[in-house]
């Protein structure tokens, strides 16, 4: 069946375009996992993408993080996917809005089914207990791009980093991180770290993207692995 798009909204592209990479990086992750569909990873990927449109659709700003509807949608679509071992083929749709699907096996009940699943995120973002595992995950996700990103970037800078260099490099990441996964601005950066600018902390996250890039290709190797 042929789904309809809701076009986005300028500020709903820009927030997928700002969390698209978050949204690859856990379907590569899910990959890793999920051996079988290691041939349809191009779908997968395109679910994912969809995914971040989804959350910028429904995201309510007083119910939760904007990451949180992310990984949410993330973990919904690829599930579904998953359970359906279906073949999705995306129209074409202009920037940032969502594909329509054509998918060859999908029931009927599909846009109900989706219906049901805005509901679900709602009383998911007021549950404590299930809040938690989500902010833990992410937690952790976030723990690990932490650390490969101290790896790489100490690394480029010298085989025997010095304590200060360390201590700039770990500030550094952690500004690229907030920037890039929780939509901190570059004005709000700058007050929080004591830097002059919002230039300084544009030097900053073009210093760490290309540890940051080399880290995705890592995981995309990983899971193709």
């Amino acid at each position: 069946m042929t789904c309809a798009a809701k076009p986005l909204t300028d500020e709903q592209q820009a927030l997928c375009l700002q969390w698209e990479g978050y949204a690859l990086m856990l379907a590569h992750r899910h990959l890793a996992r999920a051996r079988h569909l290691r041939r349809q990873d191009e779908d997968v990927l395109q679910e994912a993408r969809l995914a971040v449109a989804r959350a910028a659709q429904t995201w309510n700003p007083e119910l939760g993080k904007f990451c949180t509807y992310v990984l949410w949608w993330v973990r919904s679509f690829l599930g579904k996917y998953d359970r359906r071992g279906s073949r999705v083929v995306p129209l074409p749709a202009g920037e940032w809005v969502p594909p329509r699907e054509w998918s060859l096996d999908q029931p009927s009940s599909a846009v109900e089914d989706e219906e049901a699943d805005s509901t679900r995120l709602d009383l998911f973002t007021h549950t404590p207990a299930e809040d938690g595992l989500e902010a833990r995950d992410g937690e952790r996700l976030m723990a690990q791009a932490a650390e490969a990103l101290m790896r790489l970037r100490l690394a480029e800078l010298s085989d025997r980093p010095t304590r200060t260099q360390r201590a700039r490099v770990r500030r550094d990441v952690a500004i690229f991180l907030r920037y890039r996964f929780e939509g901190v601005t570059l004005e709000m950066l700058a007050s929080e770290s004591g830097l002059t600018t919002r230039e300084a902390v544009r030097q900053i996250v073009l210093r760490i993207q290309p540890a940051f890039d080399t880290w995705a290709a890592e995981v995309r190797a990983e899971a193709e692995g």
